[in-house]
């Protein structure tokens, strides 16, 4: 019974955690290693932990990505120049991956128009929530 809610409670923590290692990286530098050794732990238990969460490691760096997308979209900053700063190719890719994201074009998100997928909202203001609470 004891290692019950340890083991509950260690995969919500971890997500958090790997979030807050790729925050601490200059964007897409952050590898599979840099983050299990940030947190003292091996890529597999990562990976363990992760997939315990139903989560992976892409789809962290995704909520990543779309959350800052986001954020720099709010304060008016323009999509080429975003595109470049997240590590894409080019702005069409990005427009891709914010689509698939969001479910919104980032041109229509910026303007205020369409508002991002729900469980997009859901999940980006969980993450905001944790954010706050990490910086108090």
């Amino acid at each position: 019974m004891e290692n019950g809610p340890a083991a509950t409670s260690a995969a919500p923590q971890i997500r958090d955690r790997v979030l807050r290692v790729l925050d601490a990286h200059e964007v897409g530098t952050a590898s599979a290693a840099d983050i299990a050794r940030a947190l003292f732990i091996s890529q597999s238990h990562l990976r363990r932990l992760l997939r315990r969460d139903g989560t992976s490691l892409r789809q962290l760096r995704d909520e990543h990505l779309a959350t800052r997308a986001v954020e720099a979209l709010h304060r008016g900053e323009p999509i080429t120049v975003l595109a470049l700063e997240l590590g894409f190719s080019d702005p069409r890719a990005f427009r891709r991956a914010f689509k698939r994201w969001t479910g919104s074009a980032p041109s229509t998100f910026s303007d205020g128009q369409t508002p991002p997928r729900q469980s997009f909202r859901r999940r980006l203001s969980v993450t905001r929530e944790l954010a706050s609470a990490g910086n108090r």
